[in-house]
């Protein structure tokens, strides 16, 4: 359980790295998602 939350965390971190914008614009189209 240990590794795989690593391995998710440097993959965030990876996507973070790569495209922040994008990662942020799908948070949001999550959050107005469950406002709808």
């Amino acid at each position: 359980m240990g590794e795989l939350g690593q391995v998710t965390e440097q993959t965030a971190r990876d996507l973070i790295a790569d495209g922040g914008l994008l990662f942020l614009f799908l948070i949001l189209l999550l959050i107005l998602f469950t406002w709808l």
